[in-house]
């Protein structure tokens, strides 16, 4: 899902988040995590699991978030977004979305190290997902 003049990866440039004049950001993934029921023995296995909407869907949400907040998506990834927001709107977010999504509240160092490991690790594969269907 790509917006007009809203960068994916490989093309953001990390110089942009201090020109934007904010000092925190919300990572929001189209997926969580959760501990897997049968693992053995107490160790405890995380997996990722898709949230069940469409990334089309899942941008549409975050769109009509920052519109409503008047906030600027950073990056509109596969399965990310990268907005602008303050600890509030990080609290409004996770309430109006619950646990279906995945949320971290971020300076500008900490999203440019998350976009340099995902560029580094060729973006988020696909196959790491355990499907969710919110119709079952």
């Amino acid at each position: 899902m790509r917006f007009a003049n809203v960068p994916d990866f490989e093309d953001f440039d990390p110089a942009v988040l201090t020109r934007s004049g904010n000092s925190h950001f919300i990572i929001v993934g189209n997926f969580f995590f959760q501990d897997d029921p049968l693992s053995i023995d107490g160790r405890r296995r995380r997996f990722n699991f898709k949230s069940g909407i469409s990334e089309t869907a899942f941008h549409a949400l975050m769109r009509e978030f920052c519109d409503r907040r008047n906030r600027q998506i950073m990056l509109a990834g596969e399965d990310v977004s990268i907005i602008t927001g303050d600890l509030n709107d990080f609290r409004t977010l996770q309430l109006e979305n619950g646990a279906r999504f995945s949320y971290d509240f971020v300076d500008a160092k900490k999203v440019e190290e998350y976009v340099t490991y995902t560029r580094s690790a060729g973006g988020i594969p696909q196959s790491q997902f355990r499907e969710v269907r919110l119709d079952a």
